[in-house]
């Protein structure tokens, strides 16, 4: 957030493009405030303030942000290298922005992997949850009679 932050403050320096680029790291900042906020936030009681259903909509709005944002900058990144360094260091700003972008473009790609592991293990979580298996019962005696998990049986396959 405090590099997008930066590239919102490095955008005033750039004319007509300050609008387009304060409206949309505004609405990426807002995207990453709310996924945030349905990830991390309890209630009163102590529970999520958000179930499954949300969360999965606010990540999967975060992550076709995040794509289009990756693109983006793959773009920016592109054309920065393509004008050369002498164009980066003509203005001071260029140089700035290279350098927000270097370092925003692999966490935002991380971010992302992430992310869908993350969405990953909530989905698993709350399909185990509906299914009644959150809670694990103790004197399950397993796979055999005497309460020992005998995992011959599973590897061989025959019985």
């Amino acid at each position: 957030m405090v590099l997008r932050l930066a590239g919102i403050v490095c955008s005033c320096f750039y004319g007509p493009y300050m609008y387009l680029v304060l409206t949309i790291g505004s609405v990426y900042i807002a995207a990453d405030f709310l996924l945030l906020y349905s990830l991390f936030w309890k209630s009163d009681d102590g529970k999520p303030s958000c179930d499954f259903t949300n969360q999965k909509v606010w990540i999967m709005i975060w992550q076709v942000c995040n794509i289009v944002a990756v693109l983006g900058l793959a773009v920016a990144l592109g054309w920065y290298l393509w004008l050369g360094f002498w164009a980066m260091l003509h203005v001071p700003v260029h140089f700035v922005v290279f350098l927000i972008i270097i370092t925003i473009l692999p966490i935002l790609i991380y971010t992302s992997f992430i992310l869908f592991a993350l969405f990953s293990y909530l989905k698993e979580a709350y399909i185990d949850s509906i299914l009644g298996k959150g809670e694990e019962d103790d004197n399950d005696p397993g796979l055999t009679s005497w309460g020992e998990k005998n995992f011959s049986l599973t590897i061989c396959g025959s019985f």
